[in-house]
């Protein structure tokens, strides 16, 4: 099937042999492999839909778009607020956890993902 122009995802699809599979008989086989042809990210999105990453903290997945996330995005407006004032990370990070907000995986914020989170946003400044 690969010789007659199919692709692996092809192949897998009309089969339901896993991708991984049909690549590696191909490969202990040794069929010569057809470079793979890139594709545009948006397009790729287009055709998939949500992917598997996860948006930055305060946005989220609608119908395929990226959208302001009601719960967290106050969460990113008060980091940004207070990085404004002349905060430290350390600082914002301690207010965070005294106020009792958590990250989106139920912790306590860190130096670091608060730290992500405000290199992210001065580049939007």
């Amino acid at each position: 099937m690969y010789k007659k122009g199919l692709s692996v995802s092809d192949i897998a699809e009309q089969t339901g042999i896993a991708r991984s599979s049909i690549y590696k008989t191909l490969r202990s086989n040794r069929h010569e492999l057809r470079p793979q042809v890139s594709v545009p990210f948006e397009r790729w999105r287009k055709g998939h839909g949500k992917t598997r990453n996860k948006p930055p903290y305060g946005w989220c997945f609608s119908e395929g778009d990226l959208v302001k996330d009601q719960r967290e995005y106050p969460i990113v407006l008060l980091i940004e607020n207070l990085w404004k004032q002349g905060r430290t990370v350390g600082e914002i990070v301690r207010e965070l956890n005294g106020k009792g907000y958590r990250s989106r995986m139920n912790r306590n914020w860190g130096y670091g993902v608060v730290r992500g989170m405000i290199k992210r946003l001065s580049k939007n400044l």
